[in-house]
């Protein structure tokens, strides 16, 4: 793949990711307000379990595929800030 096309996939990427951010972000505050909820409370709990799913999705796959050393390094590495 030349370089062209790599560097138009990953700005398309990038693009695709922020615009799904930015409706998740947005659909999560309607909701709060639907629900006459503090958008706190939803930013605590839908957002966060949105952000984390990817790595739970990682971690069920690695685990189901015997790579367990890879689910605890994902586990461990996400919950640990420096």
């Amino acid at each position: 793949m030349s370089l062209v096309v790599s560097m138009l996939t990953f700005l398309v990427g990038v693009l695709v990711l922020s615009g799904g951010a930015h409706w998740f972000v947005n659909g999560s505050v309607r909701f709060a307000e639907w629900m006459r909820v503090s958008r706190l409370l939803v930013g605590l709990t839908v957002v966060a379990f949105g952000t984390s799913s990817p790595e739970l999705f990682l971690d069920t796959v690695a685990a189901l595929r015997g790579a367990t050393d890879l689910a605890v390094g994902d586990l461990i590495g996400s919950t640990v800030r420096t």
